[in-house]
């Protein structure tokens, strides 16, 4: 386990599960569900408001990853700012 204040590089692709809006409704957070041998939800932090982010979107993400305990928050890893966000193409569902 990490201690708590220290920060990770970290690169992140997962599945949008809350978005965080401001008050016009851009999008400046989401709360990611990643695929791990563990699923675990990790709070993203956009350096600014970003356009057409949508639930269920997969989004990878590089960024500085902390640990702190949040007793209002049922998640303690975020990512403050992340550095580079971009949608990724999901594969075609064989027919």
């Amino acid at each position: 386990m990490s201690i708590p204040g220290h920060h990770h590089k970290v690169v992140f692709i997962g599945d949008v599960r809350e978005i965080d809006t401001d008050g016009s409704g851009a999008v400046i957070g989401v709360i990611l569900m990643l695929d791990a041998d563990e699923p675990c939800d990790v709070s993203i932090m956009f350096p600014a408001a970003r356009p057409g982010v949508l639930i269920g979107n997969r989004l990878g993400v590089r960024g500085r990853l902390a640990y702190e305990p949040m007793p209002h928050r049922r998640e303690s890893l975020y990512v403050g700012r992340a550095w580079w966000i971009d949608l990724v193409k999901r594969p075609r569902q064989a027919s």
